[in-house]
């Protein structure tokens, strides 16, 4: 394979214009929409650091990543870092699911600190060499080959190879698995280990989500495999291994004593001999807790106890990357919401902006859009296009046959995330202003995980994330968004075949107006009604040092320490 070396890092705008990068809390479930139309030739992928030129009649290949990773530099000088010690996490809930694949909110501090993945995006988006050093795009566009480090353990001491990497792809292809990104995983055709350091995936059609699908894929070992009770077998190459599960309780995990990866002055990771992960049943305990000293580090706290505990010193808090957005769905298949005037009647009475300075305290933004506004697809005179109308939405009502209004149900979880029930109460209050009577229904994690996969709601609360990948893998990586097996069932051809055309082409240039095409069409179906962004913080006691997260809001816990 011939490289094409740079002496600079790939940037996110750049890989944009080479490869149009791409890559939610919508979760589980096989996605099966049609592939990208196939196209006769790639367009041009013009070099990182040149502006984008017009196609040609073949894509030069890809530059190829050379640099080896350089993780983050700690906040002490190595001398200094107190090695050891158990960090105490608290969350939300509990995941019960541990299949890498489906990545329930639950999993946020599992996935990074368990596994690892061929390439890993930077703040900035940039794709990083992971497991894969580098790569490299055919100039046809039609695939892509990287090659893996040598001597990656598995934790149970088992080298990696390229056949646990494209083992690993073929978890997410099988619709058994129920996999959160089947829709990315799917338009790999072919996979081939030319060697045992080597992996070629193969497209029906140019696919500008490759980096997205390498950021995600979590390698398992194929050889200890058992999707039955990844509680016992969730074995991967990360920082920690999984030691214990005790359901309701905690899990535990205990540091990988033969990680690859080094600290900036060349020192072994992970820090920490262990992380215990609790499972906290509401948020007003958790943050008890940790004011308690019972808990180090918490996860996705309420925004009102974020903001109280930024103004004491006792505490530190990392944001997330905006990745997420709270939205509404609306179940298209059966029940009220099956009639576009009713759910249209819906988007004209919330108001965004009242959830957003109640609920969020004025914390990022409020819109309509499905993309923030560091997307390729956000179009600012369309973000704040519906606003409250009663008139408007009573009319589209009457039009609709339900002049008197109709009942209906909220499935909501406090357990999920403290803030759907806060926005429950406000939606509640809306549609009452157009005769809709709507009853909250307030359910644990488990229940809401189950019910809002599986057409057991008739509206809900959500979150969704993707958002800060490529458009394209917001609607098929979002199960918000992802026509057919996403949870609203929303999905008919019209949808199918713009978001398609959208995202069959390398160049962003020709693809954003088709995506504005697409944001007016999904307006104007009203299926899945975005709200406004969703911060997401974790809060630590002061002595808490070194905790990160990836774009994902996944914690990094491979270079904290404890100075104390």
């Amino acid at each position: 394979m011939a490289d094409n070396p740079l002496s600079k890092r790939v940037t996110r705008r750049s890989a944009l214009q080479f490869l149009a990068l791409t890559g939610g809390a919508g979760l589980l479930a096989a996605c099966s929409q049609p592939a990208a139309p196939a196209a006769t030739q790639a367009p041009a992928a013009p070099k990182a650091t040149e502006a984008p030129k017009p196609a040609a009649t073949t894509a030069p290949a890809a530059p190829a990543a050379t640099q080896a990773p350089k993780p983050a530099a700690t906040t002490a000088p190595a001398a200094t870092i107190k090695k050891g010690g158990t960090l105490k996490v608290g969350q939300l809930g509990e995941d019960n699911m541990f299949e890498p694949t489906i990545q329930n909110p639950g999993m946020f501090p599992f996935l990074m600190n368990i596994y690892d993945t061929p390439i890993l995006y930077s703040k900035k988006m940039e794709p990083q060499p992971w497991l894969a050093e580098k790569w490299q795009i055919a100039q046809d566009g039609l695939s892509v080959t990287f090659n893996l480090r040598k001597g990656v353990k598995f934790h149970n001491g088992r080298e990696m190879t390229a056949d646990d990497v494209n083992f690993s792809l073929s978890r997410p292809q099988d619709p058994k698995v129920a996999a959160l990104y089947a829709f990315m995983a799917n338009k790999v055709v072919k996979a081939e280990a030319p060697d045992a350091y080597t992996v070629k995936w193969s497209f029906k059609a140019p696919y500008p989500g490759v980096y997205d699908l390498m950021s995600k894929l979590h390698i398992v070992n194929k050889e200890s495999i058992d999707q039955k009770d990844f509680v016992k077998k969730s074995v991967g190459t990360g920082p920690f291994i999984f030691s214990e599960f005790v359901p309701g309780d905690h899990a535990t995990l205990k540091k990988n004593p033969n990680y690859w990866r080094k600290d900036a002055a060349g020192g072994a990771l992970p820090y920490l001999d262990e992380i215990r992960i609790n499972n906290m049943a509401d948020v007003t305990s958790m943050v008890t807790q940790l004011e308690a000293g019972a808990l180090d580090f918490i996860l996705r706290p309420a925004l009102t106890d974020v903001v109280r505990l930024q103004k004491d010193t006792k505490y530190g808090t990392f944001q997330g990357q905006t990745r997420t957005l709270f939205d509404i769905l609306l179940f298209t298949k059966k029940g009220p919401f099956t009639n576009k005037l009713v759910r249209q009647a819906v988007n004209n009475i919330i108001n965004r902006e009242q959830y957003w300075k109640t609920v969020m305290l004025s914390q990022g933004q409020w819109q309509c859009l499905p993309w923030p506004a560091q997307s390729q697809a956000y179009f600012a005179d369309l973000a704040k296009s519906i606003v409250p109308n009663v008139d408007k939405a009573k009319a589209l009502m009457a039009q609709a046959g339900f002049p008197n209004g109709l009942d209906t149900t909220i499935l909501t979880s406090r357990q999920r995330q403290s803030e759907y029930s806060d926005i429950a109460v406000l939606y509640q209050q809306d549609l009452a202003k157009i005769g809709i009577r709507a009853k909250i229904d307030e359910v644990d994690q488990a229940s809401y995980n189950q019910r809002h996969l599986n057409e057991g709601f008739e509206t809900a609360v959500h979150a969704y994330a993707r958002a800060n990948y490529d458009p394209d893998t917001l609607i098929g990586g979002a199960l918000a968004w992802t026509p057919n097996v996403g949870m609203t069932r929303f999905g008919d051809q019209k949808y199918i075949d713009l978001y398609t055309d959208a995202g069959s082409s390398y160049d962003m240039a020709a693809r954003k107006p088709k995506y504005r095409t697409l944001a007016e069409y999904i307006l104007d179906e009203s299926f899945c009604l975005p709200l406004m962004y969703n911060p997401e913080f974790f809060v630590f006691q002061n002595y808490v040092v070194g905790a990160d997260a990836d774009v994902d809001y996944n914690t990094d816990l491979s270079q904290t320490w404890l100075n104390k």
